[in-house]
């Protein structure tokens, strides 16, 4: 993994959680983990020190231009 992306959007405690732990807006992100896109929120995001945020959708990521 390690992609770099921009969040915007809401963050969630687990792939399946129904309930939002926090909002990133343009925070830039690194990707962690990829679970089964088949959950609501497959992509585990971090800080750039490697701070986990949580589970994120694919639609509130975006590309970073380097």
């Amino acid at each position: 993994m390690g992609a770099q992306r921009k969040a915007n959007g809401k963050y969630y405690s687990t792939s399946t959680a129904p309930t939002p732990a926090g909002t990133l807006s343009g925070q830039q992100v690194q990707v962690r983990r990829i679970v089964s896109r088949t959950n609501p929120h497959p992509y585990c995001v971090q800080d750039l020190s490697g701070v986990v945020f949580g589970w994120m959708p694919a639609s509130d990521l975006t590309e970073v231009n380097r």
